[in-house]
């Protein structure tokens, strides 16, 4: 059965002083979701929708233009736009 969770102008007041905090939105939920009394996935979809309503908070990690140095073999080449690319700890993508 699906539980409606409702939250007081204070609880919201509060996430909002959580979120401006810059700490990622899941460890914020993981270390405080008991204090409301809800689900661990409950909170951070509520964190989420609150985080959506304030200015200049970025709601993924992964949307950062961070730049980063790769080593790749000599020879390698790319010709083309990527749309995307995706790192991760032992390889990356490159999608055309």
């Amino acid at each position: 059965m699906k539980k409606n969770f409702f939250y007081t102008a204070e609880e919201t007041k509060k996430m909002k002083e959580l979120l401006k905090m810059e700490e990622p939105i899941a460890r914020i939920a993981k270390r405080h979701h008991k204090q409301f009394n809800v689900s661990l996935g409950a909170f951070t979809v509520k964190l989420y929708s609150v985080a959506k309503t304030l200015p200049g908070r970025v709601n993924s990690p992964r949307s950062s233009n961070t730049k980063m140095t790769l080593n790749v073999p000599n020879g390698t080449s790319f010709e083309g736009v990527a749309k995307k690319v995706r790192l991760y700890s032992d390889h990356f993508r490159v999608y055309f």
